[in-house]
């Protein structure tokens, strides 16, 4: 005690939750909070770390005990973590929404167009723009159509610009 960080083994809980087809905790005598985050985002459902009031009393388990102030530390980083893992599921979170026509890239005129041409892949970028014009999704439908009306470098494209 305390056991060296490089020595935690963390992925040996994913080997014991596969062959005993369990939940899998971590039993902590490692300086600091490293492994903790760690195991928590490998998923441990369970975690121990030894605590004691004064890391100076004699013993070998004080040593390599948290105090108080850096329990409560690990305890509120181990809940961010928990937090920050999420659900899983991909989608747009709350503080994104905001921020996502405002962010979103669009189809931009990389040089100046005039009524009439073919669009070919050199007359278009794909630029931030404050969510106007077309969607980059929309590029290779773009691509091909005639512009309806001159269009100026840097203009964002709108689906009513091309035939």
């Amino acid at each position: 005690y305390p056991a060296p960080i490089a020595e935690a083994n963390l992925r040996a809980m994913k080997t014991i939750a596969e062959t005993c087809q369990t939940a899998i905790g971590y039993s902590d005598h490692t300086p600091g909070n490293e492994a903790a985050i760690a195991a928590t985002a490998m998923g441990a459902c369970a975690y121990e770390k030894h605590f004691t009031l004064d890391r100076t009393l004699p013993g070998p388990d004080h040593r390599a005990s948290l105090e108080p102030d850096e329990l409560a530390a690990l305890v509120a980083t181990v809940r961010r973590t928990e937090a920050a893992l999420g659900d899983g599921v991909k989608q747009v979170m709350p503080c994104e929404v905001i921020n996502r026509g405002r962010l979103r890239k669009t189809l931009l005129a990389s040089r100046d167009i005039p009524a009439g041409t073919v669009l070919k892949p050199d007359d278009v970028q794909i630029k931030r723009a404050g969510g106007l014009g077309i969607s980059p999704d929309r590029y290779h439908d773009t691509i091909g159509r005639i512009t309806n009306k001159a269009l100026a470098k840097g203009a964002p494209i709108y689906l009513e610009d091309v035939e």
